[in-house]
């Protein structure tokens, strides 16, 4: 019963993360800015579509250190000061997909107990 509610976190925390990048913003590629510290967030810089060159800081902390290298930013084309990750969206499908996966095994594993 327990490990169904630990997946139903999962779900939510993958549900957080995709709500972070909708899906109408636009993608650009970007670069990590420095290193970043372990359990620390990340800088990054893009540049938008006319030319003006942007900066921005993950909401989520990095788990290893990671010095530089390419990324690529969804920000908002309405108002390119909000802007994220874009691999957010694909971490939290990923989440989502590994809470249900969670969450059906262990309901399945509850049944043959309980059976």
């Amino acid at each position: 019963m327990m490990l169904i509610i630990a997946s139903g976190f999962v779900v939510l925390a993958g549900v957080r993360l995709r709500r972070l990048v909708p899906k109408h913003w636009e993608t650009v590629r970007g670069e990590w800015i420095g290193p970043a510290l372990r359990f620390s967030s990340h800088q990054y810089r893009f540049r938008t579509p006319d030319g003006v060159e942007r900066f921005g800081q993950t909401r989520v902390k990095v788990l290893r250190a990671v010095y530089g290298g390419a990324c690529v930013v969804a920000y908002d084309p309405t108002d390119p000061t909000h802007a994220h990750p874009a691999q957010l969206r694909r971490n939290g499908t990923l989440l989502i997909i590994i809470g249900v996966l969670a969450a059906g095994a262990s309901a399945v594993l509850l049944g043959f107990t309980l059976g």
